[in-house]
């Protein structure tokens, strides 16, 4: 059983031959295992050494980081003036967005806390239908601005994950820090979210406690498709850290071709449905 940290744990095709290796019966990467989580290990040994009677835990969610609430939206949305400009929709459902997916829409995703760590993970997120693989293509030019060649990723339900993988040990990856193969089957249906080499992905395998309300859209978008996943991208233009605050979210759509920015109460739309 084999815990693997380091800058070179970041590494998802190494993390995949050690997945494969007859000796490795489970192996667990953390979401951040390069130079990011110093601080971690820096607390780690203030406690030791200050409190070595206090048990530390495990990381119980991977959304640490920071979060604001439907007054702060409220307030960005004004100062924006974005309203001005395109439509707003309240209370957005999640069939609302699997339709906007489905629609082949890029969906912006801002909501809850920010994840901890490398990857997006669903609350600060661009999300697309990883069976049209024209979105490649689609997100490049009108958002990353970057080479063609780099591959997205699937969010996947847990229950999905089971399902479209190739994954005889049964290896937990819920902060894409490991590649895995697809099963035949699946191959061609979610082009747009695999490696277009060796056709391998990088999948966040998502239980429903861990997120409930991101989990949700891609339930209503597998309803819809029969598929249990979604492309998932960090929200960032090119160059640019991703983003943070609620302004942060609206000036990156404003300043690209995103046609949805979700937050939780409300969407900003480029149409009018």
């Amino acid at each position: 059983n084999c815990i693997f940290a380091g800058g070179v744990a970041q590494n998802i095709k190494a993390c995949k031959s050690l997945i494969e290796l007859p000796i490795v019966d489970s192996l667990w990467t953390p979401p951040i295992a390069g130079d990011g989580s110093l601080g971690i290990g820096a607390a780690w040994l203030a406690s030791i050494e200050l409190r070595p009677d206090i048990k530390i835990a495990g990381i119980t969610s991977i959304y640490m980081g920071t979060a604001y609430d439907a007054t702060d939206i409220e307030g960005a949305i004004r100062n924006s003036n974005i309203s001005q400009s395109f439509s707003i929709i309240e209370q957005p459902t999640s069939e609302r967005v699997a339709d906007w997916l489905t629609e082949n829409k890029i969906v912006a995703r801002y909501s809850g806390k920010m994840e901890f760590g490398q990857r997006a993970l669903g609350n600060r997120s661009i999300l697309a239908d990883p069976r049209q693989i024209v979105m490649i293509d689609h997100i490049n030019r009108k958002i990353k601005k970057r080479d063609f060649w780099m591959p997205f990723t699937p969010s996947m339900t847990f229950e999905d994950s089971q399902i479209m993988l190739e994954n005889p040990k049964s290896i937990y990856s819920p902060f894409m820090t490991m590649a895995f193969d697809l099963k035949p089957e699946f191959v061609d249906k979610i082009p747009a979210a695999l490696h277009p080499a060796d056709k391998t992905v990088r999948p966040q395998m998502l239980r429903q406690e861990d997120n409930p309300g991101y989990y949700n859209i891609i339930s209503a978008f597998r309803d819809k498709t029969g598929i249990g996943c979604v492309l998932n991208t960090s929200f960032n233009l090119h160059g640019e850290p991703i983003v943070e605050s609620p302004s942060d979210a609206i000036s990156t759509f404003e300043r690209s071709e995103i046609d949805v920015l979700l937050f939780d109460e409300y969407a900003i739309s480029r149409t009018n449905h």
